[in-house]
């Protein structure tokens, strides 16, 4: 009796064992924030922006689920959310006025609660187009 209750807990250490090793293993590779989203298109600083630009981002190392993102954008160094949970790296809403110099980021968020937000950029609108 001695010799089978050895072998139950040398199989259930073996398995706790098991069970450690391959959890910490999985938890180390994806147990790591969004990265910032970074490349801005327009660029940062941009000058003479067409007033219907698209605005996009690049934000490596996707997780499943995929990133979402909440983009701010306005016209203070402060933007306010004007997307959330979004889930594309480009939007085509934008509309905007001449000659108006806008501030943006946008926040990489992951399905656990883990969320990188990136720089402030900013870029300038240039004149309404000539018809």
């Amino acid at each position: 009796m001695k010799e089978y209750n050895k072998l139950k807990v040398w199989r259930f250490i073996c398995m706790a064992a098991l069970f450690i090793w391959f959890g910490c293993a999985e938890a180390s590779i994806d147990d790591h924030p969004p990265e910032a989203p970074h490349n801005p298109n327009p660029a940062n600083n941009a000058t003479a922006v067409p007033l219907d630009a698209d605005l996009s981002w690049d934000s490596a190392g996707e997780s499943s689920p995929p990133y979402i993102f909440d983009v701010y954008l306005g016209t203070s160094t402060d933007p306010p959310r004007i997307l959330s949970e979004f889930p594309d790296h480009v939007w085509t809403g934008f509309s905007g006025t001449p000659n108006t110099k806008y501030y943006w980021r946008v926040v990489a968020k992951d399905g656990v609660g883990r969320m990188t937000s990136g720089p402030l950029w900013s870029f300038t609108t240039g004149d309404n187009p000539t018809p």
